[in-house]
């Protein structure tokens, strides 16, 4: 009575036990199936922040290049306006220059022709 006892107590020991070895290896695949879903999604996080950081280094080179070439065709603009207003300048001046030796020729002329009126 007492082996048929312990034989009964062994025998729902070792059920209890094949159930829980049986939990575990459930609880085992389902952690496992979880961990590998984990790792692909960060595997493909990882892919696309790779991806997402190349656009942005790819976009700020080409912005960069843009800027520095509308810099460098506004400075070519505003140094061929600045030839033109210099030019303009020039030509300005030149007339003043013209007008002024006129204005002086003719007063001179004026001395002239009053010196050899007396």
């Amino acid at each position: 009575s007492v082996n048929a006892s312990e034989t009964a107590e062994d025998t729902a020991r070792a059920a209890e036990i094949s159930k829980l070895r049986g939990d575990f290896e459930l609880i085992s695949a389902q952690l496992t199936a979880q961990i590998s879903q984990i790792a692909s999604r960060a595997n493909t996080s990882s892919i696309q922040l790779a991806d997402d950081r190349s656009q942005l280094v790819d976009a700020s080179e080409a912005s960069s290049a843009f800027l520095t070439g509308r810099m460098g065709s506004g400075m070519r603009s505003l140094e061929n306006k600045t030839d033109t207003v210099t030019e303009a300048q020039k030509a300005r001046l030149a007339s003043i220059e013209l007008a002024l030796a006129n204005v002086a020729d003719g007063i001179k002329n004026f001395g002239d022709a009053e010196d050899s009126a007396q």
